[in-house]
């Protein structure tokens, strides 16, 4: 009895080990991505207020090292039907559903990306694209 309650115990200390993490990560993405929405606002002159959202060829539902099990700490980023809210909520804006783009979602989808970068971001007037990697 006392082995099974210490693996639950440090299996349960490992998932908020990877909660935290995972937050960590997701704010830090979400950052960058904001650093660049005011880059393109002040260098062009308008506001972004809305988004496109599309996945690579091979999207990472979990970051590294993050521990993870069913709907357990997946990344907020992960997901087209989440990241918009995820993206608001972190950023304090709200960006609406925006049209999607065919040459955009081509695009993502002949690219692998295993980590956040700016080949990912895209704007087009008042909207952001951005691929899911």
């Amino acid at each position: 009895m006392v082995v099974l309650l210490f693996s639950q115990t440090i299996c349960a200390i490992n998932y908020v080990k990877g909660a935290i993490s995972n937050d960590t990560l997701n704010y830090f993405e979400s950052k960058k991505v904001l650093q660049e929405i005011e880059k393109y606002e002040n260098d062009n002159n308008i506001s972004i207020n809305k988004i496109a959202v599309y996945y690579d060829a091979n999207p990472t539902y979990v970051y590294d090292n993050v521990k993870s099990a069913g709907d357990m700490n997946p990344r907020a980023f992960g997901y087209i039907w989440s990241y918009r809210a995820a993206l608001n909520t972190r950023i304090k804006r709200t960006l609406n559903d925006g049209a999607s783009a065919k040459s955009m979602e081509d695009y993502c989808k002949s690219k692998d990306w295993q980590s956040f970068n700016d080949e990912q971001i895209k704007f087009v007037n008042d909207t952001l694209h951005i691929c899911i990697y």
